[in-house]
Parts: C-alpha cells; sequence; structure tokens
C-alpha cells in the first residue's frame, strides 16, 4: 500500500477497502467506464488518483486493520471539524462504549437524540467519528455513536445486542418519537437489524432509520455486488458474512429482515451511488418497504463508489450529508419547526418600527460565509438574516443587520462595534461569532458605507453631513440596538434575556457611549482600548506627527528594533515585554548615537521627538492635555505593521495611522475649525476642536449611575503597549468613574484589565487573547474568556478578578481554551499586578494578583 498517497490525501483504494469494506478486484469483473460527466470535477480527480495509486498484495490483518482504520478516522475527523464545529467525548451507555458527538457553538437540541451505527465490515471501526461529525453540526442534535463488539472474535448478535442496550437506555431519557437511528455500510445493515429487534421485543420504535449503503437482506446481495466484488482483509464477502453471522442462516429474518414483515418500519431514507457495491441491496430494501406501506425515499448519487461521503472530499459529500441532515431532522419534527422559523423570518420584512426600512429578511441555510472585510472564511449556522436601514433624519441613512439562530437560541444578543471611522457592518469579529455561539448578534455601518477595510480611515463622508457624524459619534449603535430588541421579539416570541456589547478601539467608544447615554440599551459592556476622548486622541496624534516632522526628528521603522531593545534593557530583568510601564523610568537620551547615525541609536532631534512621543501633548504653559504613549518593550509590531511600525511611524513614502486620522477630522469634520495637522496650535485650536465635535462623538462622561442602577456590568481593557492609543488614559477614565460614582458603586460596576506586551486591541508578544471580542464560545469558561466573564458577573453576580489570557501569534484565530503553561499569562485587575517568579508564560498557576499602588512606582 502507498502509504504516502493515503497520509497526503486520505483517499486510495486500500483506505476505501480498509475502511469500508470494498475493494476493486478487476480480474473479477469488467471495468467500469470513464467516471461521467456529472460527477463533480473535484471528485473526478480524486476518484482517478485513486483507481491509479499502486495496489499492493499485503494483505492486512485485523488488528492492522483496526489501528489503521482508528489513524484514518482521527485525520479525517480533523479536517471535518474545519468545515463542522463539534464537541466529541467517550463514555458508555447501558455497559457499552458509545462516542458522543455534539454540535458546537450553539446548544444542542437535547430533546432529541440520533443514534448511529458505524461501518466497517462489521470487523472494524470505520466511522464512529466521520460519519457523524457532519450530522452532529448540521441537525444540531446529539449524535450517540455505539461502539458495538467486532467479528471474528463476537459473531451476531452481539453486535445488536449492545445497539439494543443502547437504545434500551435512551428510551429512558427520551421518547421513541425523539430518537433517529441510521448506518453506513455495515452499520445500515445492523440498522434494519436494530429496527427488527426493537419491534420483537416489543418496544416503541424510533421515529426514523437512515440506511446509508447498506441492506436487509444479507443472502441476495444483487447485482452490484457482483459487478463491484468486495474484499476485505483475507476475507471475500460470502466469508465475511459467514463470520459475522456466527453459523446461523442469512435468510433468518433476524439477520435479513427483508424475510419478514417491514409493515411497522418507522419511515426510511436510503442513500447509495452508482458504484457502490451494495446499491442492489440498498435499493431493494426501500423497495420492499415501499411495497409494505413504509414511508421511503431512495436518493442515488451517479458514478460514485461505496459510502463515498465519508472520504470524498467533493461537493456531493457535503449534498449527501445535507439530505441525510434534513431528513432526520423532518423526521424528528425540527425541519417542521425550522421551516416555521424561516416564514417568522420572512415575515419580518414587514415588521413596522420608527424611522425603519427592512430590506430583506431571509433564513440563511448553514454554510459558510465570508465578506471584504473578513481575513478567512466562516461556517455559520442557520440563521435569521434581517437587514434595514434607519433615517432618524434627512440625510442620515444608516444600515444595520441583526442575525438570530433559527434554532439553539441562548437567549442573548451581542452587539458588535467598528473600528476606525467606520463603515461596514461588524460580520467578524461580530455576527458571525453571534450566530457561532448561539446568540443572536446586531452591526451597523455608523451611517456611511466603505467599500474597503482600508476606508476606515477616509473622512469624506463626514464633509457637509452633520447628520452621518451624529450617526457616526451616537445614534447608530443606539438605534441599531434598539431594532434588534424589537426583532428578537418578533422573532422568537419574547425579548432578549440579557443584551451584551464587546468591541475594541472606536468599538469600545461605542461601547462606552452605550453606557453613558443609553444604559438601558445593553447588561454588559466590554469596552477595549476605547478611543473614548476622540478628540483627545487626535489631538495627542497631531503633536505626535508635528514632532516627528521636525526637520531630522523623522525616526525611521528600521530603528524601531533597537527602541524596543532599549526599553527592555532599562525595565525588565527577564528582558522581554514591560509588564508594568507604569513603573518603567527610560530615558531616550541613552540612545544617543555616540557617532555616526545607525540603526541602533537615535539622533538628537530624534531623542526630541520620542521624549515628545512619551510626554504627550502640552500647550505653551506646560499643562498635560493627553497622555503620552508607554514604554513597553514591545514596539516592534506582531503582527508587522501593528507596533510603531506603521501606527506612529510612517513607512518611507506613506504616512503613519496617526498620521491620516487627524488629518480626516480636521479636513471634512470641523467645518469651524480651519487648519491642519501641520498648523494646529495646542493653546487655541485644542479648545475649538473640543468646542466643535466632542459633544457627538466623545464619551468622556464618567457618571455611570444610571448605567450602574439598573444592574449594568463594564469591563475595561487596555493593552499596555498599544501605539494607537495611549494606555493610561484608560486608567485615567476608570479612576474618574470610582471618584464620580463611588468606589462602592464602581466596584459592583466597573472592572478593568490592564494587560501587558499587548498592542492595539490584538497582536504584540504578550498574552493577546482572552476572548475580549465577541460572545464566548459554548460552554463558556469565564476564567479564560473576558465575554463569558462578563456574562458571569451579569448573570451570577461574580465579578472577575482575574483572566487567563493566550498568546497567539495568529491575531485572527482567537480561541482562549487553547491556553497552556507554555503561552499563558495570569492577568489581574488593575490596579493589581501579576507577578510570578517563574517569568513570562509560566504555568497560570505560578501567577498570584498582587495589590501595588496606583500611579507611577519605581
Amino acid at each position: 500500500m502507498n502509504m504516502k498517497i493515503c497520509v497526503a490525501a486520505a483517499l486510495c483504494w486500500g483506505v476505501w477497502a480498509i475502511t469500508y469494506g470494498s475493494r476493486p478486484a478487476v480480474a473479477q469483473a469488467p471495468s467500469p467506464p470513464p467516471l461521467p460527466d456529472t460527477v463533480s470535477e473535484q471528485a473526478r480527480a480524486q476518484l482517478n488518483a485513486m483507481s491509479a495509486a499502486p495496489n499492493s498484495a499485503t494483505t492486512l490483518t485485523v488488528a492492522q486493520m483496526r489501528a489503521f482504520a482508528d489513524q484514518f478516522q482521527l485525520v479525517w475527523s480533523s479536517k471535518q471539524k474545519l468545515q463542522y464545529s463539534v464537541t466529541i467525548t467517550d463514555d458508555t451507555l447501558g455497559g457499552v462504549p458509545v462516542r458522543i458527538i455534539s454540535p458546537a457553538g450553539r446548544p444542542p437540541d437535547k430533546s432529541r437524540v440520533l443514534l448511529n451505527l458505524h461501518g466497517g465490515g462489521f470487523e472494524i471501526d470505520s466511522g464512529s467519528l466521520t460519519e457523524n461529525v457532519p450530522i452532529a453540526a448540521l441537525t444540531g442534535i446529539t449524535v450517540i455513536a455505539v461502539r458495538y463488539r467486532l467479528i471474528p472474535e463476537n459473531p451476531f448478535p452481539a453486535a445488536i445486542d449492545d445497539a439494543l442496550a443502547v437504545y434500551r437506555t435512551l428510551l429512558k431519557s427520551h421518547s421513541s418519537k425523539d430518537i433517529a437511528i441510521y448506518g453506513t455500510s455495515a452499520g445500515a445493515v445492523l440498522g434494519p437489524e436494530l429496527i427488527a429487534r426493537i419491534l420483537a421485543e416489543g418496544l416503541p420504535g424510533p421515529a426514523a432509520l437512515g440506511v446509508f449503503s447498506g441492506g436487509a437482506d444479507l443472502a441476495r446481495l444483487g447485482d452490484s455486488a457482483q459487478l463491484f466484488p468486495f474484499k476485505m482483509g483475507n476475507l471475500n464477502l460470502s466469508d465475511l458474512l459467514a463470520s459475522y453471522a456466527g453459523g446461523r442462516s442469512l435468510t433468518d429474518p433476524a439477520i435479513s429482515p427483508a424475510y419478514a414483515d417491514l409493515k411497522r418500519f418507522p419511515p426510511t431514507l436510503c442513500v447509495a451511488s452508482g458504484r457502490d457495491f451494495l446499491l442492489s441491496g440498498t435499493t431493494n430494501l426501500c423497495r420492499k418497504l415501499e411495497i409494505d406501506g413504509v414511508s421511503t425515499h431512495t436518493v442515488v448519487f451517479d458514478g460514485l463508489p461505496h459510502a463515498f461521503w465519508t472520504y470524498v472530499d467533493a461537493p456531493e459529500t457535503d449534498e449527501a450529508f445535507r439530505i441525510m441532515a434534513n431528513f432526520l431532522v423532518a423526521r424528528l419534527g425540527v425541519k417542521q419547526q425550522t421551516q416555521g422559523s424561516a416564514l417568522r423570518c420572512e415575515a419580518l420584512k414587514g415588521e413596522p418600527l420608527p424611522n425603519t426600512t427592512i430590506t430583506a429578511a431571509r433564513a440563511i441555510e448553514a454554510g459558510s460565509f465570508k465578506s471584504a472585510f473578513m481575513p478567512t472564511e466562516a461556517q455559520v449556522p442557520a440563521h435569521c438574516r434581517v437587514e434595514g436601514q434607519i433615517s432618524p433624519e434627512p440625510g442620515s441613512e444608516i444600515r444595520f443587520e441583526v442575525w438570530m439562530p433559527m434554532s439553539g437560541w441562548n437567549g442573548r444578543l451581542y452587539g458588535a462595534g467598528n473600528g476606525g471611522f467606520g463603515g461596514a457592518i461588524s460580520y467578524s469579529p461580530g455576527l458571525v461569532e453571534a450566530v457561532q455561539h448561539g446568540a443572536a448578534g446586531v452591526s451597523t455601518d455608523t451611517g456611511h458605507s466603505v467599500t474597503s477595510p482600508g476606508g476606515a480611515e477616509d473622512g469624506s463622508w463626514a464633509q457637509g453631513h452633520p447628520e452621518r457624524i451624529k450617526d457616526y459619534g451616537f445614534r447608530a449603535i443606539h438605534l441599531s440596538t434598539k431594532n434588534a430588541q424589537a426583532l428578537i421579539s418578533a422573532f422568537y416570541g419574547q425579548p432578549a434575556k440579557r443584551s451584551y456589547f464587546a468591541s475594541c478601539s472606536n468599538g469600545g467608544r461605542e461601547g462606552l457611549m452605550e453606557a453613558q447615554r443609553y444604559p438601558e440599551d445593553y447588561d454588559g459592556i466590554v469596552a477595549g482600548a476605547p478611543a473614548y476622548d476622540w478628540t483627545g486622541v487626535a489631538t495627542d496624534f497631531i503633536w505626535n506627527t508635528q514632532a516627528l516632522r521636525k526637520p531630522g526628528a523623522a525616526i525611521p521603522i528600521s530603528k524601531v528594533p533597537a527602541i524596543q531593545a532599549a526599553v527592555r534593557n532599562a525595565c525588565s530583568a527577564a528582558g522581554s515585554f514591560v509588564h508594568d510601564p507604569a513603573s518603567c523610568r527610560f530615558d531616550p537620551n541613552v540612545m544617543l548615537c555616540k557617532t555616526a547615525d545607525a540603526d541602533s541609536c537615535l539622533t538628537a532631534a530624534q531623542v526630541s521627538a520620542l521624549k515628545k512621543i512619551y510626554a504627550g501633548p502640552h500647550n505653551s504653559k506646560g499643562q498635560v492635555i493627553y497622555p503620552g504613549f508607554s514604554a513597553a518593550g514591545a514596539e516592534v509590531g506582531v503582527p508587522p505593521s501593528n507596533g510603531w511600525d506603521g501606527w506612529l511611524l510612517a513607512p518611507n513614502g506613506g504616512d503613519s495611522h496617526q498620521e491620516r486620522y487627524p488629518r480626516e477630522m480636521l479636513k471634512y469634520f470641523t467645518p469651524e475649525l480651519k487648519t491642519d495637522v501641520d498648523h494646529f496650535n495646542f493653546d487655541q485650536d485644542y479648545a475649538a476642536f473640543k468646542s466643535e465635535l466632542a459633544p457627538l462623538i466623545d464619551a468622556t462622561d464618567p457618571d455611570l449611575t444610571a448605567f450602574a442602577a439598573r444592574g449594568g456590568k463594564l469591563i475595561l481593557w487596555h493593552g499596555w503597549a498599544d501605539p494607537g492609543l495611549p494606555p493610561q488614559h484608560t486608567i485615567d477614565y476608570f479612576r474618574k468613574v470610582r471618584t464620580t460614582i463611588g468606589v462602592k458603586r464602581a466596584d459592583a460596576t466597573v472592572r478593568l484589565f490592564m494587560v501587558p506586551g499587548v498592542q492595539h486591541c490584538l497582536g504584540g508578544p504578550g498574552p493577546n487573547d482572552f476572548g475580549q471580542f465577541d460572545a464566548p464560545p459554548q460552554p463558556p469558561d469565564p476564567r479564560t474568556d473576558m465575554t463569558a466573564a462578563l456574562e458571569h458577573w451579569v448573570e451570577s453576580g461574580i465579578a472577575p478578578d482575574s483572566i487567563i489570557a493566550t498568546h497567539t501569534s495568529n491575531p485572527f484565530e482567537f480561541d482562549p481554551r487553547q491556553a497552556t503553561a507554555d503561552n499563558a499569562e495570569l492577568i489581574c485587575a488593575y490596579p493589581a499586578l501579576a507577578v510570578s517568579t517563574q517569568g513570562d508564560f509560566a504555568a497560570p498557576s505560578t501567577f498570584r494578583c498582587k495589590l501595588l499602588a496606583p500611579g507611577p512606582r519605581n
């Protein structure tokens, strides 16, 4: 056997033979014609590669086949899980080992259950994983895969005895009408046998049967078994069946139910394929069921081999699993419910909402989703997608979307914020993760539209449109949230039990705006690195830009590694990112070039500019206008351009993020203030800038009394290495809230987490992944996931005092549950600091939260 081919593609005739018990025997049967054009290109390519693979004459032992099948299942199910989100556990039911495969990202339908009998020629387990991962995800129903006893050690009726024991156990917790049975290959032979046994025992029968490449007459397998001869290990088909029967006649109705009365069989789906050695057995069973008056449906895929759906990576595979899933949920009453949900979804098109036009309301099937604003494609469950436009005044056009799971809704609404100047629906992080994790989601474009992610730094939409600035500043999020809450009530017949908002940067500002202006909108808010003082942030950007534009002051990006190294040398005994930048006393003078200019040092003008960046903007009297940036020892962008390279410092021939934002605001947002970045006067223009824009876009009010009074909870967080927004300003807001509403009320309402080594919202060398952006995965873990901790606080009254954060090198793949001693760190609620004697990313259990005095520390 060509093992390299098998491992690389998980496809070769050998896998087919070992896994499903069908192997070509060209010498014993006519060669089949070329694959027809009706077969997809993907399937043709893979099947042609399979037929061209070397065919080893080596006969594997039963133990070798079982080991190989186990490995194959692990590899292939891992591939399946990239598309279908499930959890897998091993257990026993009725004394029989089982695999439990449950849908992930949403609560499973606990009232119903699927019982699977896997394939493998009665001799191996070839499908307790691969047959069930897609089914569990597509149906939303937990699958119990029976790991029955195998031949030759355990002939008939051992496998059926095991399956019946599991079925009896399920009847203790489920009505028979809420159980469906299905199987592939050998499992699709055991399925009819189990039904016959259930009826013979006088037990109530299940709601449905799925026969996927099987049959119910082992004495007569029909024409297809001759056209596509079978061999497994050292056994041909007749030998294998004799081994399974254990001395019983193959016409015994207990082994071949086709010889019995089938009138009491449940509705049955038969699925097979044109080059399946069990095609005849499958279709003959369904034909007899039809004759006996049983509701049946038969699907035959053209040109494909036996049980192709469990190993051929082609469109037909997805289609087959959808057909199976749709049948099972229909017979269990779920499809009827889903169809009702689809009608309710479409009816939302006419839902009367203030100043709102619903432009689309449609039921979306489970599948893939991708937008131009997402880095990768995502898989989403079936959901109701509502799109609309809100026009609270002439010229205002706020687009919004609400996504609601068709089943398994957990009663929560999650609002998603926007980065920069907004302009696009936040699909991910945002709506995608909400429905993946069982919640409804809402997002808005903030009142204007852009066509690419770079458009979030374009402010031209605001010129001559003061109504759009209002929408962006505070109105769009609030009105979209209100519409979402109304649509949820209309769709589900009940309001959301809890509403949450989680976002970062401008999205953090939006969250604080909600808490301050509309405290009734959300029960809990995560506001990360909030640009809540937008006019102050822009002023800081102007200050830094002017400092770097002084003659000779521009710091090239090539010097960022040297700045980072100098900071670490001054403030980190471990030589890594700085855990407590508030205590760092880094003096840029140590970097002054002693001789010629080089990337390892700074000129006098560059030292002066760096000092200004750390000091922050001042007026001519020396009064601080806004905090400066921290010396964090994480200045190099991780990923590139996410640090000082890109945010503070401009690439050759370009401009930095800090240059672009204030340039756009002064040009398009402030018709009364006539100035630009180069001529901005910090004595006169700062006050004018504030006066004109702050009432519309700043969320600086520390009085959260109303939010606290209704039990609202707010989690603030900021990365100490943020090159976009000075971390100190978030600390300043936290302190103002405590002063304004009182320490006791603040302790019951607000938490702040300052995260070392984390850059703007994500990335950096520190612990950068802690569930900070969207609805938490299910089951939620408040120890490692910030939004789960917020839910736990709101719903259970337990405030988070620490979070275990994970470092990930790919900030676009968030999963804080992957934390290990090699990449995790404890983050403590401010002003406490996590300390460990074992350095960065030691086991979280080695850290402890130590309360340090607020303010500068040495």
